[in-house]
């Protein structure tokens, strides 16, 4: 078996390389970006439930906790 010369000899294999992590990089790039977006077009409902839900778990407080929270 003969190695590959050392310094010029994998370009091609190189290229390659550099292509597919570039590939990678751009798909990783899209995800969040998609991501981004749905959480920016669905902030109004999240928001709400969120909401709901905090209001359900401080009905559920003793009233000492609440005086806590109003202080």
């Amino acid at each position: 078996m003969m190695n590959p010369p050392r310094g010029g000899g994998g370009g091609e294999e190189e290229d390659e390389e550099r292509l597919h992590k570039r590939k990678l990089e751009e798909a990783l790039e899209v995800k969040s970006l998609r991501r981004i977006i749905s959480a920016y077009l669905n902030y109004p409902e999240a928001a709400e439930k969120d909401v709901e839900r905090f209001e359900r778990s401080f009905k559920k407080l003793s009233s000492s906790h609440k005086v806590g929270f109003l202080l």
